[in-house]
């Protein structure tokens, strides 16, 4: 994706068809602003990738569920 106006095109339409049949469109994979802000122009419902974090074990993740993000301070 971004790599040319055709793999555009076919992101868009890809997307358009899913939001025509009532679908969440989900994108993964996403790495940089620039597929991001696509994305987020496109209307793209749910995106996830490197861009948000990296993979994580489950007990990172359990551990940052009970204390929360620094950025947020959300947990318990």
């Amino acid at each position: 994706m971004h790599t040319d106006l055709k793999s555009n095109q076919f992101v868009s339409t890809i997307i358009s068809m899913l939001h025509q049949m009532n679908l969440p469109v989900l994108a993964e994979g996403v790495e940089t602003g620039e597929q991001n802000a696509f994305l987020d122009l496109n209307h793209c419902d749910i995106i996830q990738g490197y861009l948000y974090g990296r993979p994580m074990r489950m007990k990172e993740v359990d551990t940052l569920l009970r204390k929360g993000s620094p950025e947020t301070g959300h947990g318990q």
